[in-house]
């Protein structure tokens, strides 16, 4: 039985049709073109139901309805690690991420989020495992490009077993695109996942981006893939990362961001977070090339201020080296003491020897 529920208005018919119904099917006008129609079971004897709403579209082979996604409370863990395909990482993370993951990889634009996703991507499909890159800002074609530019041959990462795929956040609500993940995961077997740009979703609620993040992170432990999600983040002082409300969902955090040092823009990394492992604390300065992608140079060790965006050279630096002027004057001055006192009493005893001698003479 179809009924109409005036706008505006929450009865069924005359009352009695709730009662009478075995099951009863609610639908409504979502709010945005991405979410056009919301469905709701709100009765089903002798069902077991969710009575969430769940984003409804009408296609061209009829009406979809998009499941919620049921989170596993005991997803599998690991304490194997993994190449990361980052020159210089590795080694400062006791060997890798650990398996069955999710890292957040933060930063402003341009930093280098998209290009570090990739090569942990390509570093698995040179091991021969299967990768899915999922772009969230950049067409399939963007992504091929970047690759040659890295100096990969993206025909012969193609048939070893990255996939790329390309979604509109814009044009698509969380439930379809989680849907539309899990098809992919389903068909491919990924052992590792990137989502470059979830932040295109910003426009979603705490709430709502809690939850999509949520998904994704359980959706992958649960199929044993260690994922990488990235986010944009515009720069500010201090560890502002914060803002979306996500950042207890990731087992592992990398900041990365621009700093200024001798007048010359520089790029430089921070392993904010790795659990269960033991890993570099410094401020890890790295560069990208044609030949070798991103790759770690060096610890900042010798500056300060790197969160303000301005580095400067430490000022326990400049301390210490004034202390050693300082110790070295002290030696000095203690040495030119001992020299003037010897020449005094050199002089003295020659002006007694010659006071002996006249007196003999006498």
């Amino acid at each position: 039985m179809i009924v109409e529920i005036p706008f505006g208005t929450k009865n069924i018919g005359k009352g009695i049709e709730e009662f009478v119904a075995d099951g009863i099917i609610e639908l409504e006008h979502g709010y945005s073109d991405h979410i056009p129609i919301l469905l709701r079971v709100i009765k089903m004897r002798s069902t077991n139901i969710l009575r969430q709403q769940h984003v409804c579209l009408i296609k061209e082979k009829g009406m979809i309805v998009y499941p919620k996604v049921v989170l596993n409370k005991n997803p599998p863990v690991s304490t194997h690690r993994i190449k990361t395909g980052i020159i210089g990482l590795d080694e400062r993370t006791d060997g890798g991420i650990i398996k069955n993951t999710t890292t957040a990889l933060v930063g402003p634009t341009g930093s280098g989020k998209t290009t570090f996703g990739f090569q942990f991507i390509s570093e698995g499909v040179l091991r021969g495992e299967i990768g899915l890159f999922c772009s969230l800002e950049e067409s399939p074609d963007q992504i091929k490009i970047l690759a040659q530019s890295l100096g990969f041959d993206f025909n012969k990462l193609e048939k070893m077993g990255i996939h790329i795929l390309s979604c509109i956040p814009q044009n698509q609500s969380t439930d379809e695109f989680i849907s539309y993940l899990i098809s992919h995961i389903e068909r491919v077997k990924p052992s590792r996942l990137v989502i470059d740009g979830l932040s295109g979703f910003k426009f979603l609620s705490n709430n709502e981006m809690y939850f999509l993040t949520k998904s994704i992170s359980n959706l992958s432990q649960s199929n044993e893939i260690t994922s990488i999600i990235t986010i944009l983040q515009s720069q500010q002082s201090g560890l502002a990362i914060g803002s979306l409300g996500i950042s207890s969902i990731f087992q592992n955090i990398i900041l990365m961001r621009y700093v200024e040092i001798k007048g010359q823009l520089k790029r430089s990394l921070l392993i904010l977070k790795m659990r269960a492992t033991k890993h570099d604390l410094s401020f890890l300065e790295f560069s990208i090339s044609s030949k070798e992608g991103i790759k770690i140079i060096a610890p900042l060790k010798t500056y300060t201020g790197i969160l303000s965006g301005t580095a400067q050279k430490t000022y326990q630096r400049y301390l210490n080296r004034e202390q050693k002027i300082k110790v070295t004057e002290s030696k000095d001055r203690e040495n030119r003491k001992t020299k003037l006192y010897s020449d005094l009493k050199k002089i003295s005893n020659k002006e007694k020897h010659n006071k002996n001698n006249s007196r003999k003479r006498i």
